[in-house]
């Protein structure tokens, strides 16, 4: 009788050292995935800062190529034109794919290849 009280105890022993092990492994696991968001935050709100400085940078750029894009236009206008003209090639019949060849045309090997005989 003694032994079987014994086993229950040192069961429930086990089962209570079990059940803390992984109270503690869960709480260091939730601890450290935590940190792990604070950093993943903070990188997003670097990179966030990053594109909004990237993004005003290009506004500016934009601007100032805008304005100097401006007189160039300007003087573009003031040059005459050339026209330069496209000389038309006479019309040609499609060719058929088929029909109209001689053996002399296409080689033999052409007909029965298989492929690289290396």
């Amino acid at each position: 009788m003694e032994n079987t009280t014994a086993a229950a105890n040192g069961m429930d022993f086990d089962g209570y050292f079990l059940q803390k092990k992984m109270e503690v492994l869960i709480e260091a696991q939730s601890k450290k995935m935590a940190k792990e968001f604070e950093s993943i935050h903070g990188i997003i709100g670097s990179l966030r800062h990053e594109i909004a400085e990237i993004r005003r940078n290009f506004s500016q750029r934009q601007s100032t190529a805008a304005v100097a894009a401006e007189p160039a236009r300007i003087a573009e206008e003031e040059k005459p034109s050339v026209v330069i003209t496209r000389q038309e090639r006479p019309a040609q019949q499609p060719q058929q794919r088929f029909g109209n060849t001689k053996p002399e045309d296409v080689s033999i090997d052409k007909f029965f290849y298989f492929g690289s005989k290396k």
